[in-house]
């Protein structure tokens, strides 16, 4: 440190716990060793050192701009709207599983986007431990909510054909052209025999179904047995 033209040196202090957390001198000192060694390693650099903010603009600028266009714009989102207002003022170094538990926690979106948000969290974090900013693990024992399957809604034959029936121009049109590039995903199997296509159809893939209602005669929706 330079104060009034002078180097000053200054000895830092961390604290490492309490009397209860090292009862012994003995443990005390082990624990001293444990945050010394890696210093004390022959290939031992000083780590750089940034705030959570700081890095994450380092890494979307770097290395965010190598992704897909579509993975980027969701990590982006990420680190924008959860993982920078929440982390973004901690040191790198204190940024630990018990604090990503803690935003695991209180998070208030649905499970599967909090799982997301973490996997941006993991890919960020491997960056940072590659180019020496942190050399721990960040999601070591951490535990990500369950994710419920949700309960999926399909209509039946009878069903898919009163909607067919109601729906007027240009929907009814719209409906069967959209079946056209859609078939492949749907993997419905026709018979040339009876032309019956045994699969149930999702709720929200029934615009694409309804080309089948209106194809050559006399084609059939029916559930499987």
């Amino acid at each position: 440190m330079v104060e009034n033209g002078k180097v000053r040196r200054t000895r830092p202090r961390v604290v490492l716990g309490t009397k209860k957390d090292h009862p012994t001198k003995r443990l005390a000192q082990r624990a001293l060793e444990d945050r010394l060694a890696h210093v004390n390693r022959a290939s031992y650099r000083p780590m750089p050192t940034a705030r959570f903010y700081d890095f994450a603009e380092i890494w979307k600028n770097k290395v965010l701009t190598q992704f897909g266009e579509s993975t980027a714009i969701n990590y982006r989102t990420h680190i924008r709207k959860y993982l920078v207002p929440f982390f973004g003022e901690y040191a790198m170094k204190d940024v630990n599983p018990e604090l990503v538990q803690h935003f695991v926690s209180s998070s208030t979106v649905g499970p599967k986007t909090t799982a997301n948000i973490c996997i941006t969290l993991q890919s960020l974090w491997r960056t940072a431990k590659a180019w020496g900013y942190v050399n721990h693990e960040i999601m070591e024992g951490v535990v990500l909510p369950a994710q419920k399957r949700v309960q999926r809604f399909f209509l039946s034959d009878a069903e898919i054909r009163i909607v067919l029936s109601s729906a007027s121009e240009p929907y009814r049109t719209f409906y069967g052209c959209r079946i056209v590039d859609s078939r492949a995903f749907l993997s419905t199997r026709l018979s040339t025999a009876t032309h019956a296509a045994s699969r149930k159809i999702p709720l929200h893939l029934m615009p694409l179904a309804v080309r089948f209602c209106s194809a050559q005669p006399p084609l059939v929706l029916q559930r499987p047995r």
